[in-house]
């Protein structure tokens, strides 16, 4: 490959200006079977996107490092543009007519490209990277430029054989389940050990390596892949010379919650026998979802920002910025918010703004839930989410539907919020209701698995604590109102599925999981302990309810005998708090004058508006000023 390096004695590339607000650059590729041996060889056009722009594909690649160690030659070999390695890689592979998979036929065969010499738009060299006005203007017309385009192309990288065989499996998978959709999925998926029974390889055969590795290349993990999936209805996908449709890989993660292929196609991390996982490829899920919800809107901005947000939080950007501005052409609420891609702005005050400027339009204090758990820059402000952070633990409620009112702290009261820039603070109506007094140590798995006891351990430990009594926020017992309490009276339900209350009988679920765990440390024993089907699936349910629940938390009890789940971090003295247009309760750190947001508390008793009623005169404006 032709590095910079090689290109003394050429000039670099000379942009010209864009003239129009929708005028965009394309590359006009030349190739041939011999592209390997050859530089990245290049002419751009300049079209404008109102009047009929030539047929064209929009490139999505992962940006890898930033170095630009690599060139384009344009104009004749005379310039070049120097560009990262990936994108180098990326061009070479669309210089000649790709190969496709043929679903019906089982074949290989020239995928179509809209003319001999197609048009690309790639970022990298549409955008004059160096200028960061013309950046500015261009991150809001990508809309319009991924929507006009032929096609999309998703390029996940070079490959390899095995990942190639990987794609050819995924398709034939896909296969697999078409034919069989929508009858009941064959039970025998559950068992690993059935699998050649139901019609697939066994779970030894290193196909299913191939497909997950494939899975966890980095493409899936970029922030750009939400507006490149959801703004153009053809999109395929690109690994080598090798494409295919992207639901090839879009689909998989959906067919395993659902039960038609095992969770061993998309992760290896399988509970024995049965197939459910321990973790899965959360942004595949959520890209589906996206992309489904975008087909209903005709591919038109159908979701809001803090939404997008949310469920954007563990993607990857290179400019911190992006995980805000990637999102300019699919929020629907982006205009009403008044954000202007600015990448001279400081990320602190972009991320600071976006999150008052939501709250405020909003009149909902739901974004708090992004700031519990991801916060590590020091320039934020306690209450403001890091969106460039991958979060610690999952949000302590489904914050997709603002109808699906498990928790409301706050009642129905509007949130009354002010920001005073000079000092970072947020000013919030609301009031302190009590004080954290006993504090557990951080909960993990590993603490109550197979271990039936630990329960009534923890029970006795926070009985020990104090003698004021464990307050049963309805529940008919302790032990009940501390397991509702552990799963934030959540009952798991699948994936991409909402949440729901934990019914009045999720006792029995309860159960199910204490004998569950002491039949798991019976056997470790050498003594044989079984338990029913339906036990162990309701075993299982309650498993995931808690583990989702407890990860990076602490039980505690406050000074008036509240049981609750608080964030890592808190600490005895910490203020428990409610502020209107809350869901959830939140825990204030408090050194002298300075206040800091800890994070959001479930209190069990009161996440319904009970504390807020009692408490109504003393509403309060609560400063958060670090």
């Amino acid at each position: 490959m032709a590095s910079v390096i090689s290109t003394l004695g050429k000039s670099r590339y000379r942009y010209e200006p864009l003239q129009f607000a929708d005028e965009i650059r394309l590359l006009q590729l030349s190739g041939g079977p011999e592209r390997k041996r050859k530089p990245v060889s290049c002419e751009i056009h300049h079209v404008r996107l109102s009047q009929n722009p030539p047929p064209y594909h929009a490139l999505s690649y992962v940006w890898g490092s930033p170095d630009k160690t690599f060139a384009a030659h344009c104009e004749g070999g005379q310039t070049y543009i120097p560009v990262t390695k990936s994108l180098h890689t990326a061009l070479l592979d669309m210089a000649v007519p790709g190969t496709g998979y043929n679903i019906k036929t089982g074949t290989m065969n020239d995928m179509q490209k809209p003319e001999e010499s197609p048009l690309y738009w790639a970022d990298g060299i549409c955008i004059n990277q160096d200028d960061v006005s013309e950046r500015n203007q261009q991150v809001l017309l990508m809309g319009d430029t991924y929507r006009k385009g032929h096609r999309v192309i998703t390029y996940i990288g070079e490959g390899n054989e095995e990942q190639w065989l990987g794609i050819i499996f995924g398709v034939q998978l896909q296969q697999y389940v078409h034919k069989r959709y929508p009858r009941t999925p064959d039970p025998r998926i559950k068992d690993l050990d059935r699998l050649e029974e139901a019609g697939l390889p066994n779970r030894s055969d290193p196909q299913w390596r191939y497909l997950r590795d494939v899975l966890s290349l980095p493409w899936s993990s970029r922030m750009w892949i939400v507006q490149e999936t959801i703004l153009n209805k053809n999109i395929m996908m690109q690994c080598g010379g090798l494409q295919f449709d992207w639901s090839v890989l879009g689909e998989m993660s959906i067919f395993a919650s659902r039960g038609y292929i095992p969770f061993l196609a998309i992760t290896d991390e399988d509970s024995p026998n049965i197939g459910l996982p321990a973790s899965s490829p959360d942004p595949m899920d959520k890209m589906f979802m996206l992309r489904t919800q975008a087909g209903v809107a005709n591919y038109q901005r159908f979701s809001c920002m803090r939404l997008l947000l949310s469920m954007c939080h563990t993607l990857k950007s290179t400019d911190p910025r992006d995980k805000v501005y990637a999102l300019a052409n699919v929020a629907k609420d982006w205009d009403e918010l008044g954000i202007v891609p600015d990448y001279s702005c400081p990320v602190w005050k972009l991320y600071t703004d976006i999150a008052f400027r939501i709250m405020k339009r909003e009149r909902s204090l739901t974004l708090l839930a992004a700031a519990s758990f991801a916060q590590i820059s020091s320039d934020l402000p306690s209450w403001v989410p890091d969106w460039s952070n991958r979060p610690k633990a999952g949000y302590a409620m489904d914050t997709s539907n603002e109808n699906n009112l498990i928790h409301a702290a706050s009642g129905a009261s509007p949130a009354v919020i002010d920001y005073d820039e000079s000092s970072r603070s947020l000013r919030a109506a609301g009031a302190v209701i009590d004080k954290v007094e006993f504090l557990s140590e951080v909960i993990g798995a590993a603490q109550f698995r197979r271990k039936p006891l630990w329960f009534e351990d923890t029970l006795k430990m926070v009985k020990d604590s104090s003698s004021t009594p464990i307050r049963l926020g309805g529940s008919r017992t302790e032990m009940e109102a501390l397991w509702r309490t552990l799963i934030m009276n959540v009952a798991a339900m699948e994936r991409l599925k909402p949440d729901v209350e934990a019914p009045s009988d999720y006792g029995s679920y309860f159960e199910a999981f204490i004998r569950l765990q002491a039949g798991l440390a019976a056997m470790e024993q050498g003594i044989d302990h079984r338990v029913t089907q339906t036990e162990y699936e309701k075993a299982l349910a309650f498993d995931r309810a808690l583990t989702k629940r407890v990860r990076s938390r602490s039980l505690c009890k406050t000074e008036k005998g509240f049981l609750g789940l608080v964030p890592e971090g808190t600490r005895s003295g910490d203020d428990i708090c409610i502020l209107l247009g809350g869901r959830m309760a939140y825990v204030l750190k408090k050194t002298g004058n300075i206040t800091r947001f800890g994070g959001e508390a479930y209190i069990h008793g009161l996440m319904k508006g009970e504390a807020l009623q009692s408490v109504q005169a003393n509403i309060e404006l609560i400063v958060i000023n670090a």
